[in-house]
């Protein structure tokens, strides 16, 4: 990430709750870094609108498949299919990394960071943003929560664990 200053960030088609909070914290926290960098977050599908109250919703757009991608970055999504237009994206990329909680994940990045223990992609990019010294804030926490809280079925599914928790508990 700190090599890279054209970051592209995607997410699967359909998206969810962890989706959306994965790919817009992770945005939110390397614009906190790399203040110069130009993040772009892709738009794969329309986005339901029982996310609109998450901030900073409209950093996700249609991108320009005409820039140059340095670095792109793929979350909750398991194969490049479920990245629609954004595979596109990520055939163009100098460097891919891939960051996924589910247990089917095809590993197709240069760096793979698939926890299947994880409840959600967000419990893994909670972890990644406090490991790069980012300070968390409001509008991130109110953004990986959300995932953390979707993709568990609030907190009823068997993904659920006592770190789930945890991390829920820090992010409030």
């Amino acid at each position: 990430i700190n090599r890279y200053n054209n970051i592209y960030i995607c997410s699967h088609i359909q998206p969810d709750g962890d989706s959306l909070g994965s790919i817009m914290a992770l945005a939110m926290a390397i614009k906190k870094l790399k203040n110069k960098a130009n993040i772009n977050v892709i738009k794969v599908d329309d986005t339901p609108s029982v996310f609109d109250f998450l901030p900073n919703i409209d950093i996700i757009k249609e991108q320009d498949l005409s820039q140059e991608v340095e670095l792109f970055i793929a979350l909750d999504s398991s194969d490049k299919e479920r990245l629609g237009i954004g595979a596109e994206f990520l055939c163009k990329a100098k460097a891919v990394i891939n960051i996924d909680h589910h247990i089917t994940n095809e590993n197709f990045g240069d760096v793979n960071i698939v926890l299947p223990s994880s409840g959600s992609t967000c419990e893994i990019v909670y972890k990644l943003i406090k490991y790069m010294g980012i300070e968390m804030d409001k509008d991130i926490a109110t953004c990986l929560y959300t995932g953390i809280n979707t993709d568990t079925g609030r907190f009823m599914y068997s993904n659920t664990t006592y770190e789930t928790h945890i991390i829920a508990a820090e992010l409030i």
